[in-house]
């Protein structure tokens, strides 16, 4: 319940405090005097969304504090302990809007994200604007009123989880299929290309090692010369060889006169001679090594051009060749695992649409139940508001694409209406007049408050497009939801105003001094005597008669 509001700087609004008890509270006022600034000052302090425009002229911010009665349910299934507001305390919501643009919001003086005060607005208060009787006409919207009405959330979750599993499993799907095609349509390629890989028995740095043997060929006369002429040196007449075998056969004549200095020399030098010897033998072996016949240069030239070319075919340096025939032989190889794993997967995917069908199916029972109780009670609802000869159905049939998950389930539902005995029923779209509209949605507003909801119900000119005894069922209607909620509505109808509880005066002021003209909007409490003065001016105008405000006295009287 709103226990008290308090606007500042929003809009023609300088400083307002006013506050709410329960029942019936009416407001009431000229066209144009400021009545959306109060509910749209509401709205901001319970989540809407913001704008520059709310905040007054020359002003840099404006704010709405609304002061709410204390819900221990509400702090529980919102998760608000964390607040810490104690049941001794009333929920404050406080909403600071600034000219550019930009929001706070606070619970408790404790600043909140906008998505929990939205959450707290929700769940406390309702607000029926001027065009949601234009929602009504969309079927969608029927929809989810039968689903509020019968609590079908917790199955619409399971669906809407099903219907998740469902289009990520067909998209697992779709992707390994894409590519087995891809695959499959190359698999000529694929098994012509590993069978020519694997043919070439091409191995990491072979590339390499040819065109170090072709340029040590290409070269290999030099080499011999070189190197026979480093053999000659070494092991030839008067060589290295020599000289050093000489010199080992004069140095071991006198190793016993200074055995240790002289005996270190003798092995370094006998260590060099072996050492020489390793030299001379590899020497020999590199320039024996250095004779090519045609037929080994020719074979060379012809492996080294075979692995290049097949590289430029593949589109890889020769290197890679080993690699790519792996990766060939495995997308080959995914074409056996992928057939079976998307047949796996399909199989998956049954059994998800298995589960999805069930559970559809269960909530189109489910639907049926309600609906047809929902009906009876929108069709005593509207008999008390002049609408004795109607006919409300909602009309359920399944959807065409049933193959197709949906997060509605199986179901395509909408309300028919039949407003009078010789018209034919049709959807409200098409049959409804404004004023019907408007009390088809206070009988389902009526209808699905009373089996849950928030606890305060606010309605902007519900009574649009209807008058005299209408406009009178209308305001009982609306005394009668007041006895199990907070109610508040803005009104144009003598009728409606005359039902309230409370009575609220919304006009406009204007200042006219030297400095500048200025103008606000009040916001009035009115009197027994002020209420009759303005349900007289309701009734007939800017003129109020002695008649009219008998005829409103009495309407105050429920006469």
């Amino acid at each position: 319940m709103i226990i008290s509001l308090s606007i500042k700087n929003i809009v023609l609004i300088d400083d307002l405090y006013v506050e709410f008890g329960d029942g019936l509270s009416v407001f009431s006022g000229e066209t144009g005097a400021g009545k959306s600034i109060i509910l749209d000052s509401i709205a901001l302090a319970l989540g809407a969304r913001g704008d520059s425009n709310l905040v007054r002229k020359d002003c840099n911010q404006g704010s709405v504090i609304i002061v709410l009665e204390y819900d221990s349910i509400l702090i529980d299934d919102l998760s608000l302990s964390d607040y810490d507001i104690s049941d001794s305390e009333n929920i404050i919501l406080r909403r600071i809007q600034y000219s550019d643009g930009k929001t706070k919001s606070f619970l408790n003086d404790m600043p909140i994200s906008l998505s929990v005060m939205k959450k707290i607005g929700q769940s406390l208060v309702e607000i029926h604007g001027q065009h949601d009787e234009r929602a009504l006409l969309n079927a969608s919207t029927h929809m989810k009123i039968i689903d509020a009405f019968g609590g079908h959330g917790s199955i619409l979750k399971d669906i809407a989880v099903l219907v998740e599993a469902i289009k990520k499993k067909s998209n697992e799907i779709k992707v390994k299929e894409d590519r087995f095609t891809k695959i499959e349509q190359e698999r000529k390629f694929l098994k012509d290309s590993y069978d020519e890989i694997v043919k070439l028995n091409s191995y990491k740095g072979e590339d390499e090692f040819l065109s170090n043997k072709r340029k040590i060929i290409s070269k290999s006369e030099k080499i011999k010369e070189t190197m026979t002429m480093v053999s000659d040196f070494i092991s030839g007449d008067s060589g290295a060889e020599e000289k050093l075998s000489q010199a080992l056969g004069a140095i071991h004549k006198i190793t016993d006169i200074d055995e240790k200095s002289i005996l270190g020399i003798y092995n370094n030098l006998f260590k060099i001679q072996e050492d020489l010897s390793d030299t001379i033998k590899d020497t020999v072996d590199l320039i024996d090594s250095m004779s090519f016949d045609q037929d080994e240069q020719e074979l060379l030239e012809e492996r080294l051009f075979a692995i290049r070319a097949a590289g430029r075919k593949f589109q890889v340096i020769p290197d890679h060749l080993p690699n790519l025939a792996e990766k060939y032989n495995n997308d080959l190889s995914l074409l056996d695992s992928s057939r079976e794993e998307i047949g796996l997967l399909k199989k998956d995917l049954d059994a998800l649409f298995v589960k999805y069908k069930d559970i559809a199916k269960g909530l189109s029972i489910r639907r049926k139940e309600s609906s047809r109780d929902f009906d009876l009670l929108i069709m005593q609802s509207l008999k008390g508001l002049k609408l004795e000869s109607s006919i409300f159905k909602t009309s359920l049939v399944l959807r065409n694409d049933l193959d197709v998950p949906n997060y509605n389930g199986f179901d395509h539902l909408e309300f028919i209406l039949s407003a009078n005995p010789d018209s034919n029923a049709g959807p409200l779209r098409s049959i409804a007049s404004g004023g019907e509209l408007s009390r088809v949605m206070l009988s389902i507003k009526s209808v699905v408050s009373k089996k849950f909801g928030a606890k305060t119900l606010i309605f902007d000119e519900i009574d649009t497009g209807i008058s005299g005894s209408v406009a009178s069922a209308v305001g009982e209607k609306l005394e009668s939801l007041s006895d199990h909620f907070q109610v508040f509505t803005v009104t144009h109808s003598p009728q409606v105003a005359s039902k309230g509880n409370h009575h609220f005066l919304i006009r406009k002021t204007y200042s006219n001094n030297l400095e500048k003209n200025r103008t606000s909007v009040e916001f009035l409490r009115l009197t027994r005597k002020d209420r009759i003065e303005e349900i007289s001016r309701m009734m007939s105008g800017s003129k109020v008669t002695s008649e009219a405000r008998a005829a409103a006295e009495r309407l105050m009287e429920g006469e």
